[in-house]
């Protein structure tokens, strides 16, 4: 059976997301590397980063990451945050 779980970001998540950003066909490189700004920072920092990170995780033989949200502020702004 199949169970999934959202859960705090860990180091051990920053290559999947890498995967995940990149296998997305959204993002051109500068997106891509701010991306995993946020996600360096948020694992140096934690909230101190300004930014919440949370990966979802499918439970099968062995946990999967299979996505992730990113949000917090939007500098410069009242009020106002970035997804």
């Amino acid at each position: 059976m199949e169970t999934s779980r959202i859960r705090p970001i860990t180091p051990n998540d920053r290559s999947r997301i890498h995967e995940i950003v990149t296998a997305a066909g959204n993002f051109n490189d500068q997106e891509i590397a701010t991306a995993m700004e946020l996600v360096d920072e948020a694992l140096h920092k934690g909230e101190e980063s300004g930014y919440i990170i949370v990966v979802a995780e499918v439970l099968k033989a062995s946990a999967i990451v299979e996505g992730y949200a990113c949000y917090g502020p939007t500098p410069l702004t009242d009020g106002v945050y970035d997804l």
